[in-house]
């Protein structure tokens, strides 16, 4: 429930200041006290949905904060700071976790892969412990399309201690639907 109104504050706000204006406007006219006090109200529960908002981490922000942490791992090239936000259930292309772990090493040595930029989350669906999350991306290292930027469909696993996990992910290419293979994986 926390998680609803966290995510809703923008327009739980806007509906309460309406509401709060509203009954202002009303106060103005009739001076009756009741109107005041429901204006307080609404300013009141304004206040309190953003002290919620600040002290709340939902699971959208949860995901890119585990996105942003692999991209931390990344520009200290710290593999175990990547993978440890990478699920035992990763699959990308039937390439599982292990595998996939050396080839990163393999193409950030061959690259010299220096870090990624990453914004634009939006959540695409959330159910029963998945979770779906769009972002842009733009790795940044030597190779030849150093600079443009991508779409990553990343699928989230809530892992049994409680954290989410990328469990797998594809890349778009920076114009159109097409689905934009990594070389040699």
């Amino acid at each position: 429930m926390l998680t609803w109104l966290v995510e809703s504050r923008t327009l739980l706000s806007i509906v309460f200041g309406s509401l709060a204006f509203a009954l202002i406007a009303g106060w103005w006219r009739t001076r009756k006290r009741v109107l005041a006090i429901g204006a307080g109200v609404g300013v009141v529960l304004i206040a309190a949905l953003v002290l919620l908002a600040y002290f709340t981490e939902t699971d959208s922000q949860r995901i890119e904060n585990s996105v942003r942490e692999m991209v931390e791992g990344l520009k200290a090239h710290n593999l175990d700071r990547i993978f440890a936000r990478v699920s035992d259930q990763f699959e990308y292309h039937s390439i599982k976790k292990a595998e996939f772990r050396q080839k990163v090493s393999e193409t950030m040595r061959a690259h010299d892969v220096t870090g990624a930029e990453v914004w634009d989350f939006q959540d695409v669906s959330r159910d029963n412990g998945t979770a779906q999350v769009q972002f842009r991306v733009r790795p940044l290292g030597n190779w030849d399309s150093q600079g443009m930027t991508y779409r990553c469909l990343a699928r989230f696993v809530l892992d049994p201690d409680g954290e989410w996990r990328l469990k797998g992910f594809q890349i778009f290419a920076p114009v159109g639907a097409r689905e934009f293979d990594i070389p040699g994986y």
